[in-house]
């Protein structure tokens, strides 16, 4: 992990932090000016929703990792509903919904945030009841076929999930990341196992694992014959029912150890 990574990380935690201490100025302050998604004001308004709504409201850190300016990770919410939210009056009930995020830092501060709180398992905690037919469950059912894809090895089901003007990274178009994504399946005979998934109206996240035996040459190194299990985190950004922007953070450390590559004291049990 790299200094910047590091202080990412630290700075990710700290406006967790300010969440679990119900301090809207902090909350704020990590906000870059030049931050488009929304302005310090209405960040402000949405956290002071959620603490009037929810006056016991916690953020609970299960996994975080840091790749360049970015950094990726999965909470716990837990709060009571004392509050009106979302047009739903108090209920008194408990919640716990899962916050899948994806966050851009420059020099310290936030300059993009995507999250997926599950906010429909929170509002069916409260007994509302929700359309089967919501965007939300196309763009789930979208990045669905996406994984599935790459474990039946279905070349046009795959790349048929993505925009032409398809980005990850340095790839650009399906068909670039088709041959990327084909290569890894082949050398390390690669299978993905979705183990939660949260979509919005523009975005999903998932948490996977993901499994296989290193049989090919790939990166320079030659095959060792062993296996891997390893867990990762994916953004998709979707438009108009596709992919158009994906992010993806694995524990590529961690496979490397477990196929005896490197030898680490991290990952010994």
């Amino acid at each position: 992990m790299t200094e910047l990574e590091a202080e990412n990380k630290r700075r990710m935690r700290q406006y967790i932090d300010a969440w679990n201490d119900h301090d809207p100025d902090a909350i704020v302050s990590f906000l870059a000016e030049d931050t488009e998604q929304y302005t310090a004001d209405e960040l402000r308004t949405i956290a002071e929703d959620w603490f009037e709504a929810f006056p016991d409201l916690t953020h609970e850190i299960k996994e975080l990792a840091a790749d360049g300016n970015w950094v990726l990770g999965r909470l716990v919410l837990r709060g009571t509903h004392q509050g009106s939210y979302m047009g739903v009056a108090p209920t008194g009930d408990e919640v716990e919904v899962a916050d899948h995020f994806s966050t851009r830092f420059e020099g310290g501060h936030i300059v993009e945030h995507h999250t997926t709180a599950d906010l429909y398992t929170m509002l069916e905690q409260l007994g509302v009841t929700l359309p089967p037919d919501r965007p939300e469950a196309n763009n789930e059912a979208l990045v669905r076929q996406y994984f599935q894809a790459l474990n039946d090895r279905d070349t046009a089901a795959f790349t048929e999930t993505m925009a032409e003007e398809f980005t990850y990274g340095d790839i650009e178009g399906p068909e670039e990341m088709a041959e990327m994504d084909w290569k890894w399946l082949e050398t390390m005979d690669l299978t993905w196992e979705i183990d939660e998934i949260h979509a919005g109206e523009d975005f999903v996240t998932t948490r996977l694992t993901a499994s296989g035996t290193h049989r090919g040459e790939i990166l320079g190194l030659e095959p060792t014959g062993n296996s891997f299990e390893i867990s990762a985190l994916t953004l998709s950004l979707i438009e108009d029912g596709h992919i158009v922007e994906w992010f993806g953070q694995w524990e590529f450390a961690s496979m490397l150890d477990q196929i005896g590559v490197i030898d680490s004291p991290i990952y010994d049990e």
